[in-house]
């Protein structure tokens, strides 16, 4: 008997988050975060949410 790996799909949702960079203080660089996420992302309040998340996650961390 052979075995199948069985190879599981997972939907991803990607954020693209970018700091304007006039709102940088002097000699730091913009943030620019790019998230994955397994919630459905349809508009920018949703991409927003998942920005409020891992702002969240970060603090903790």
């Amino acid at each position: 008997m052979g075995s199948h790996a069985q190879q599981a799909s997972v939907a991803l949702s990607v954020v693209e988050i970018r700091e304007r960079p006039e709102t940088v203080p002097p000699g730091e660089e913009p943030v620019h975060w790019i998230l994955l996420t397994t919630h459905n992302v349809q508009d920018v309040e949703q991409a927003l949410q998942i920005v409020a998340w891992y702002k969240q996650r970060w603090q903790i961390e």
